[in-house]
């Protein structure tokens, strides 16, 4: 079951991750913190083993945290959000009692030392509401879970004084020889899932001029109040001091308009042939398909019309200057040309020479 919620967790969080970073304003980050960590308890002895220690009450540990985490804005100050990491800690606990111990046969007074130490390792998951008074300042509630994968733990009594010398007393007063007893070892009975009241305190300085990378320290604290063990009074708080690597989504900007060259709005074109030429040089074939091809972006159909006319261009050679002109339109992609005769286009006042063509375009 703890595996399940494990790839859940995962799942569902690697999803959040690449719809936030698509979000404008939303931030994504690493992060990684060291661990100085508190334990409070009320319990003699594990599950499954054996102590006459009178009680562990305190205890104290080291670990580490690192991971990502993903954030979304809810307005310009206020963020919500979370963390996805690995937890990684160990701890020590012990209790000391007097006790009587054996020195060249003889008993004597001595001092001994109940101890329970060991490591955790858990996945992290710690959602958070966060609020920055400062363009540069982050604060953050929230609550820490912890899913425990592995555990190990080392349970035994050991003589501390003195330092160097004594051993047990067996329970039928022999000397045992050794100046350790009770000793367990294995993995926490039955750990529980942990949820922990977070508070934090966050710093972010840019790393590039376009405001989009930041990197800074982060002080967290987290209040244990659930137990580590199921059924066993235990429970760990830490302060968190660590590092972040942020990158905030920024609008895209939008691109630079570039100027257009005017169009006009009347729909004819004049193309002009030379006295006795049928084709028309390549600067000027350059300039017709770019006229054309900036009226049709403007949705417009285009019309060729002609004016047929045995003088002073020939009927041969006016046929031809249709042709060249057919196969000119046919090259341009997304150009349709219907070619008619000029009486049947469009009137005009003025009359145009009988060597020179009019290209209509007709609004769709």
């Amino acid at each position: 079951m703890r595996r399940v919620s494990i790839l859940f967790l995962l799942l569902a969080l690697s999803v959040v991750e690449r719809s936030l970073a698509q979000t404008d304003g939303s931030i994504i980050g690493i992060y990684a913190k060291a661990l100085l960590v508190s334990h409070t308890a009320d319990f003699q002895e594990l599950p499954g083993t054996q102590s006459c220690c009178a009680g562990f009450t305190t205890g104290t540990g080291f670990g580490i945290s690192a991971g990502g985490e993903v954030w979304l804005p809810l307005s310009s100050t206020v963020h919500v959000g979370g963390l996805l990491g690995v937890i990684w800690q160990d701890y020590s606990l012990t209790s000391e009692e007097d006790t009587y111990v054996i020195i060249n046969g003889v008993g004597q007074p001595g001092l001994f030392e109940h101890q329970l130490t060991g490591t955790m390792f858990s996945i992290g998951v710690e959602p958070r509401l966060s609020w920055s008074p400062l363009s540069w300042l982050q604060t953050s509630v929230g609550a820490a879970v912890a899913i425990p994968v592995t555990t190990t733990y080392q349970q035994q009594d050991q003589i501390i004084e003195p330092a160097d010398q004594g051993t047990f007393i067996g329970p039928n007063g022999e000397d045992t020889g050794s100046r350790t007893r009770n000793r367990y070892s294995g993995s926490l009975p039955d750990p529980s899932i942990t949820i922990s009241p977070t508070l934090s305190l966050a710093a972010a300085f840019p790393l590039n001029t376009s405001r989009t990378w930041f990197i800074g320290p982060e002080i967290t604290g987290q209040l244990g109040v659930t137990n580590i063990i199921s059924g066993v009074d235990w429970r760990s708080s830490a302060l968190g001091i660590g590092i972040r690597v942020t990158h905030v989504s920024r609008p895209a900007s939008a691109a630079p308009v570039q100027p257009q060259a005017p169009v006009s709005d009347d729909p004819i074109v004049l193309i002009e042939f030379s006295p006795d030429v049928d084709s028309l040089s390549t600067d000027q074939q350059k300039r017709l398909i770019s006229e054309i091809t900036r009226r049709q972006a403007r949705g417009a159909a285009l019309t060729v019309e002609y004016r047929p006319s045995l003088d002073p261009a020939t009927e041969d050679l006016q046929q031809r200057r249709v042709d060249f002109l057919r196969r000119l339109f046919l090259s341009i992609p997304n150009v349709d040309a219907d070619i008619m005769p000029y009486d049947q286009g469009i009137t005009t006042q003025q009359p145009f020479p009988l060597d020179i063509f009019r290209v209509r375009f007709i609004q769709l």
